[in-house]
């Protein structure tokens, strides 16, 4: 019995527990949260979980009960047994209350034989069998019981009457209410006021008087705040509260209470329950139809499987009612499938309809897109060649403007160098020819060593100085800033000038001829009267001298400009 206790108390913390986090407002609540009804929606499809837990339990005790040979110890254990299947199975407990009995009898203690005869009591009351419960309420003799047979005793007559109280409309049922108040009566006179066992069976007493359903449900929440109770009382008092709150008109609480009392029933493996079936009939009226039918199909579930016969009379007078219902929505659930069929369906005909009118757009398309793009590529084409047109254009262009600008340049050089040089031969005329006029004079007087004298007087290497001045002089006149242009391509200590009399050096000259044009060596060096290893030697000597880059060298010095204008 202690075993079953400890862990009773288990699963009462634990479902005390859960029930508090999910309603921390219990007693106050107005409505049962979605939350909740999905909790009890998971539970009645996982209730199976907690039989198999039930039945892992009751093996144990059978499997301990085959290895006992004490016969004291094998009573204990089969009352152990009963007390696990009253509240699970009732011809399970009653085979094992018979068992009981018989060991009772064979161990002459009479505590045992009572207790075993309260058990049968037990299964009768539990299983409906109400006449056999009386017959044997009214056998069973406690006076030598111990004080908490006689609280059992009492509470199973209460019990036995209450559920004979279930249809008002009996001609006992006032008789039936007065021995249910007796037998309550003497429960209490066997217990301690202020217990939590004495409070349990004040809310019991309670429920059998005639008070007003507020005070009552006063007193149970009353009882709730101040006592922790086992799952199964918690199971019976939270039946009760939602009873008195259906009777008051609220169903909203109703339905909660009568939740609360499934939900631990389910926890604590308990099928001798009428938590399900009350909270069938609730859902019902508030229109929660689908879940209505699950419970009221549990609780039927739960009545044949424990075989009691007024719980399946009970049971079986809603169903039919609800199953009537559940099969009006499943059939307008069809109508509506159907309905939602034929819109489907429709909607796929328009809808493959528009994916043939759609492919045939989009070859359309396709085919036209095609026809752009060879279009686009048509014309990309031509901007193409127009564009390598214009960009020949543009070089020739350039071309010409360079031409033109070196043919300009190439002209104003050669105007000048025509204007220079015909000074220069009208003076070299006038000198040749003054000079032949003396010569002829000497030779037609004879004088022969004078003549050698006058070629003395002729220096010819003078008069290559004379042009080469010239020729610097115009030069420079034509690129003012030739030498200091050049002489950027240097550095400082590279750097070269013209002399005092601003005549150039021979490299200078070597490259102003290249400025001019001039670009062949044997040109340059017959014009300055020097050799051509001489002028490459001066060539290769200045690129190397350079600051700039060899190759670049000489292009640099021939993007060097002329005077502006």
């Amino acid at each position: 019995m202690s075993s079953k206790k400890i862990n009773e108390r288990k699963i009462v913390i634990n479902i005390f527990l859960i029930t508090i986090l999910l309603f921390p407002f219990r007693l106050k609540a107005h409505s049962t949260s979605d939350s909740l009804l999905h909790v009890l929606d998971v539970e009645l499809d996982n209730c199976h979980s907690y039989y198999v837990q039930k039945e892992k339990k009751i093996n144990s005790l059978k499997q301990l009960l085959g290895e006992s040979d004490n016969r004291k110890r094998k009573l204990e254990v089969t009352e152990q047994l009963f007390e696990e299947y009253i509240s699970y199975q009732c011809d399970s407990a009653y085979y094992y209350a018979q068992q009981s009995v018989g060991l009772a009898l064979q161990s002459e203690d009479p505590s045992s034989i009572i207790q075993a005869q309260i058990n049968i009591l037990h299964c009768y009351v539990a299983s409906g069998l109400f006449k056999e419960a009386y017959q044997q309420l009214s056998s069973v003799d406690i006076s030598h019981s111990t004080p908490e047979q006689k609280v059992q005793y009492y509470s199973l007559g209460m019990r036995l009457y209450t559920n004979m109280m279930l249809n008002k409309n009996n001609p006992f049922y006032e008789e039936y209410v007065i021995q249910g108040l007796a037998y309550s009566d003497s429960i209490q006179m066997h217990l301690n006021t202020g217990s939590q066992e004495y409070a349990f069976y004040e809310l019991l007493n309670c429920n059998l008087s005639e008070k007003e359903c507020k005070d009552r449900i006063a007193k149970y929440e009353q009882a709730l705040n101040s006592y922790t109770f086992s799952g199964p009382q918690y199971a019976t008092i939270y039946i009760y509260l939602g009873l008195d709150y259906e009777r008051a008109g609220d169903m909203e609480r109703a339905i909660h209470y009568a939740l609360l009392s499934t939900l631990y029933d389910i926890r604590c493996g308990i099928r001798q329950t009428t938590a399900k079936t009350h909270l069938g009939e609730y859902l019902y009226k508030k229109g929660e139809i689908m879940l209505a039918s699950k419970c009221i199909r549990a609780a039927l579930e739960d009545a044949n499987f424990y075989n009691a016969q007024h719980r399946k009379i009970h049971v079986n007078s809603i169903l039919p009612v609800i199953e009537a219902e559940k099969m009006k929505i499943i059939e307008t659930q069809k109508d509506k499938l159907t309905l939602y069929l034929v819109l489907v369906c429709t909607l796929v005909i328009v809808l493959f309809c528009s994916v043939v009118i759609i492919y045939k757009q989009f070859k359309n398309i396709k085919r036209a897109r095609k026809e752009i793009q060879e279009h686009y590529n048509e014309i990309c084409r031509i901007n193409a060649e127009l564009e390598q047109s214009k960009i020949k254009i543009e070089e020739s262009y350039r071309m010409l403007s360079v031409s033109a600008h070196q043919l300009e340049e190439a002209n104003e050089i050669k105007d000048m160098y025509i204007i220079q040089s015909l000074y220069g031969k009208s003076e070299y005329v006038d000198r040749f020819e003054n000079l032949i006029k003396l010569v002829d004079r000497k030779v037609q007087s004879r004088q022969y060593q004078d003549l050698q004298k006058l070629y003395k007087e002729f220096n010819l290497k003078n008069e290559r100085e004379s042009m080469f001045s010239s020729f610097d002089k115009t030069f420079l006149m034509l690129f003012p800033y030739f030498i200091e242009e050049y002489n950027k391509l240097f550095s400082p200590d590279g750097q070269i000038t013209s002399d005092e009399s601003g005549n150039l050096p021979p490299e200078l000259r070597i490259f102003a001829l290249m400025r001019l044009g001039i670009t062949e060596n044997e040109r340059i060096a017959k014009f300055l009267n020097l050799s051509v290893k001489t002028v490459y030697s001066y060539r290769y000597k200045a690129r190397t001298r350079s600051i700039v880059p060899k190759e670049e060298f000489e292009y640099l010095v021939m993007k060097i400009k002329k005077r502006d204008y």
